[in-house]
């Protein structure tokens, strides 16, 4: 673990204590509206944190707030929070549905090269393979650059790159 003394799942009991009994100042956000961090309502007794607090308050809720966002998406994927482990099985068989590993093809590799000759007004096999790196290898990104630009009458050079600026 990289932090061994950070609370990972679990608020410090310093942390609560914090919470429980300051609130943080009102500031400005960068559009220059008045942001009340911690609003909960009329009847809230607890007093704003003195100045040499201040940072120790805000780490404590911005924990708190990790806290709950962790708690939402194991709750939104039907994990129970409160419990203490989860199995290795039920996790990955729980998460099986929410992984985006797409394989490439050579299909995708087409329809991407179509993709970008229809979004330029000048292709070129650099810019082709940087707009379609993430969708398909490069030999097939090559491939269908060369079919689609004969089908358009553009001519695609083989060999090496010659030096264009003189």
């Amino acid at each position: 673990m990289l932090f061994p003394h950070e609370p990972v799942r679990a608020l410090t009991e310093r942390d609560h204590w914090l919470i429980n009994r300051y609130r943080l100042p009102a500031r400005r956000d960068s559009d220059g509206m008045l942001y009340f961090p911690v609003l909960d309502d009329l009847d809230d007794n607890r007093i704003l944190a003195p100045n040499e607090l201040i940072a120790e308050v805000d780490r404590a809720y911005f924990r708190l707030s990790l806290q709950n966002e962790v708690d939402e998406w194991f709750t939104r994927r039907g994990f129970d929070p409160e419990q203490r482990t989860i199995s290795k099985e039920e996790f990955e068989k729980r998460l099986a549905d929410y992984r985006a590993a797409p394989k490439s093809s050579q299909a995708a590799a087409a329809i991407s090269v179509k993709n970008y000759f229809a979004s330029t007004s000048h292709p070129t096999m650099d810019g082709c393979e940087d707009a379609c790196k993430s969708a398909a290898p490069r030999k097939w990104v090559r491939k269908y650059y060369r079919i689609e630009a004969k089908n358009r009458g553009i001519s695609a050079k083989k060999g090496p790159r010659g030096n264009s600026a003189k």
